[in-house]
């Protein structure tokens, strides 16, 4: 009777194919830890190529911003824009500069982002940019308010060198 029932004894792996398995394991786990060395160093290196071209400053480009500021004011104080206009201006402009320079990227974050970040000087820049930014043309604002304004806005920039 035992001869008919289809009993087979526990399935039992040869020593060849339990080394081969192992392998297999042990290989899959160095090409992970591998891999992952590999793209750690990857990374490494391109953090340091972005560090090394922030670094190069371009004169022309602080001095050309610097010319665009004068431009803007100029033309605040010959009336040819608002205030709000002006200010939005030189904001963007300063922002856009900044970040090209010293490599952040400050363009769409807000104040409180911006002063989390520690960039105190153009914190306070858009401190005081942003209430005139969002003035009617109705209310006055005053030339000296703008005039410090613009002087901030030159001072973020000169502080890029």
């Amino acid at each position: 009777m035992l001869a008919d029932a289809n009993v087979y004894p526990p399935f039992m792996m040869s020593p060849v194919r339990l080394l081969i398995v192992l392998g297999v394991i042990a290989v899959s786990i160095m090409g992970r830890f591998l891999t992952r060395r590999l793209l750690a160093r990857l990374a490494i290196r391109a953090q340091r190529n972005v560090v090394q071209a922030a670094q190069t400053k371009d004169p022309q480009l602080l001095a050309g911003a610097l010319q665009q500021l004068d431009s803007l004011y100029a033309a605040y104080m010959r009336r040819e824009m608002s205030a709000a206009v002006a200010v939005e201006q030189a904001s963007s402009l300063v922002r856009e500069v900044y970040d090209i320079i010293m490599n952040h990227q400050t363009r769409y974050q807000a104040r409180y982002e911006i002063s989390a970040r520690g960039l105190q000087k153009l914190s306070d820049l858009v401190q005081h940019a942003y209430p005139v930014e969002f003035t009617d043309s109705k209310h006055a604002i005053p030339d000296e308010a703008v005039a410090a304004i613009f002087a901030k806005a030159k001072e973020v920039v000169e502080s890029c060198r």
